[in-house]
């Protein structure tokens, strides 16, 4: 009998749902919900903390940042709430009113700009425009232009107050403002863009709450018209499907990323062709898949990544801009969470150096978390109770950060932010044992013994379970209490550690009654603040079984006979051996050609037909003997 110990060899592989778990690296794991990975440890991740004060109940349409001011839309009213005012309550804006069924609101911070000087056309036959330095200047002040794809666009100002924007007819050379009626906007290197179906509207240049483009010579509308003179006489389309998300490039080049959900599409400014002064826009074909919508796409380490109706997609920016890049792998190792799963509500967000996805998944609604320090994905967050996640936003106080969203059942959340934790769970997988036979790495049965997880950073006691699994199939679950009877040191504490705490301890779960299998594992859960450091899992493996040690060891067992499922078969194809006493055999061949076996139990194990093999006997060996099966066996 030999004694096999695997183990958990940090976790800064993180997910990996592409392999089996059997051939994970030491530093992968096959699943993590609710945890955090960094720094060699699992922690548990703070609970959700539901936010009602000040927010009625009702259709919720969008949640947004702007520093340390959050704005929430319900039922078509704002409500703002200053996060560095302690104790504050979401305030309602007083006189805002858009589409209150409208499925979502877009809003979009534009800065305090100047209308600055009056723009003229030097002459009709040189209309590339020009300004007059002699007239005088006014300014626009810092705003958030709020679209709910029906009504005239309102603005809201730092100090709480908000009302419509003009329309094209209200725009005078005195008062120069103009918005379209559009839905989804991003501003960018001084032009404010809205989307109109699968028309996209532009701005002047540093002009975000002006869209008369088209002007004369005396700086007045070329028309009064809208069609000849605003928003839609310098509009563009990538695609004639409506326009699923518009995000700034973050190239220095400037321009957008513009997604259909069939196409993606970078739109370029072209300074060398002007149109009233502007530069038109020249469009780069990407790859045929688009974000779901203008909430689901995210920069992560300076690549961009989206969330597709199949998955989470990424593509390098840079390197695609010049024509040498392609689609990269970013979500293979975590492909299997979307296997059959179409995403419908979607968005992405950043925050804490972690990009997170709130996606549908296999486990159903669940926030996919990537950690952009380790460049790995490392958990996915699950919270009971918690609702998909339509949207995201990132509160920045003088003090801290706040990570808040909205859900499809019209709640509202301030993540990361509960009194208490969730339970994390970890699946360390299922690892197998082999040894060599020959040239042949023979997988062999192994019988658990024990699992041990050392924690450390214990703060308060709390419950372990652990549920072990042989060959897929779960045993019984398992407690442990982790006590903690210290009192914790607060800062400033002793150096160079708080050495009168207990704070590193180890649990132990006796699994030695379970089943014997090829691949052993376990999961395991706790919901109270400790780390996990490290953990093992022990196992028996049965030498003698694989290797005739005695007379008396060979006179005590019984032969081994066998019946092959099928009398023929291709290279590589498998093959299905039932009968008696096949938990000992080592290798097969066929026709003279060794290969390897994989045993369920005492009556059954597959091979495949190794390459090479010819027609001919098939041989089962155990040890230094070997049991013919069939005389003949053609190969195809």
């Amino acid at each position: 009998m030999t004694a096999i110990t695997h183990k958990q060899e940090g976790y800064s592989g993180g997910l990996n749902l592409l392999l089996d778990t059997s051939q994970l690296n030491p530093s992968e794991y096959k699943l993590m919900v609710n945890g955090r990975s960094r720094f060699g440890r699992i922690n548990p991740v703070a609970s959700p903390l539901r936010v009602t004060t000040g927010l009625p109940d009702g259709n919720y349409q969008g949640c947004y940042a702007v520093g340390n001011f959050g704005i929430v839309f319900v039922s078509g009213k704002a409500y703002y709430k200053d996060y560095n005012a302690d104790g504050s309550s979401f305030l309602e804006i007083p006189g805002f009113q858009m589409s209150a069924v409208a499925t979502q609101l877009y809003a979009v911070a534009v800065p305090a700009s100047t209308v600055n000087f009056v723009r003229k056309i030097v002459s009709l036959d040189k209309i590339e425009g020009a300004v007059n330095l002699s007239s005088s200047v006014s300014s626009s002040p810092q705003a958030f232009v709020v679209q709910d794809g029906v009504s005239q666009p309102w603005v809201i100002f730092p100090d709480g107050t908000a009302r419509p924007t003009l329309n094209f007819a209200q725009w005078t050379t005195d008062d120069r403002e103009y918005v379209p009626i559009g839905s989804m906007m991003t501003y960018t290197s001084g032009i404010l863009y809205v989307v109109r179906g699968s028309a996209i509207y532009r701005s002047v240049t540093g002009r975000p709450l002006d869209f008369v483009v088209g002007i004369n010579t005396d700086g007045d509308k070329l028309s009064d018209m809208e069609m000849q003179s605003g928003a839609p006489l310098v509009s563009f389309r990538v695609s004639y499907d409506d326009v699923s998300s518009i995000s700034p490039s973050g190239l220095d080049v400037g321009g957008l990323v513009i997604s259909t959900t069939r196409v993606t599409k970078f739109v370029v400014p072209n300074f060398n062709s002007l149109v009233f002064g502007e530069p038109t826009f020249d469009t780069i074909s990407l790859f045929a898949t688009g974000a779901i919508n203008p909430f689901s796409i995210v920069d992560v380490l300076g690549d961009v990544a989206f969330v597709d109706l199949t998955g989470i997609r990424s593509f390098n920016a840079v390197q695609q801009l010049k024509n040498s890049g392609q689609n990269a792998p970013f979500s293979l190792k975590i492909a299997e969470l979307f296997d059959g799963v179409e995403q419908t509500v979607t968005c992405a967000g950043s925050f804490d150096n972690y990009d997170f996805f709130a996606v549908e998944t296999v486990y159903g609604p669940a926030v996919v978390v990537f950690d952009e320090l380790m460049r790995v994905f490392s958990s996915v967050d699950i919270y009971e109770g918690l609702a998909g996640i339509k949207q995201f936003a990132e509160i920045k106080t003088d003090l801290e950060r706040k990570l808040i969203c909205i859900t499809t059942d019209n709640k509202f959340y301030e993540l990361f932010s509960g009194p208490g934790l969730e339970s994390v769970g970890f699946f360390f997988g299922e690892r197998a044992a082999s040894k060599k036979q020959g040239d042949v790495e023979v997988r062999v049965a192994q019988k658990p013994i024990y699992v041990k997880a050392v924690f450390t950073d214990v703060v308060e006691s709390g419950t372990v379970s652990m549920t072990p699994y042989t060959d897929e199939r779960s045993g019984t679950l398992l407690s442990k209490e982790l006590i903690q009877s210290t009192i914790v040191d607060v800062p400033p504490r002793p150096l160079p550690f708080h050495s009168n705490d207990d704070r590193v301890k180890a649990v132990f779960f006796d699994i030695s009654d379970g089943r014997e299998g090829f691949k052993s594992g376990f999961w395991m859960r706790w919901g109270f603040s400790a780390s996990l450091l490290t953990v093992e899992l022990a196992c028996n493996v049965q030498s003698g079984r694989r290797q005739i040690g005695s007379q008396a060891e060979t006179a005590a067992r019984p032969l081994v006979q066998a019946v092959l499922a099928a009398e023929s078969g291709a290279v590589g194809g498998l093959v299905s051996v039932t009968g008696v006493g096949l938990s000992v055999v080592d290798s097969v061949s066929v026709g003279g050609v060794v290969g390897g076996v994989t045993v369920y139990s005492d009556e059954s194990l597959v091979f495949f037909v190794p390459v090479g093999a010819q027609t001919g006997p098939v041989n089962l060996t155990v040890g230094v003997n070997t049991y013919k099966v069939l005389d003949t066996f053609t190969v195809v």
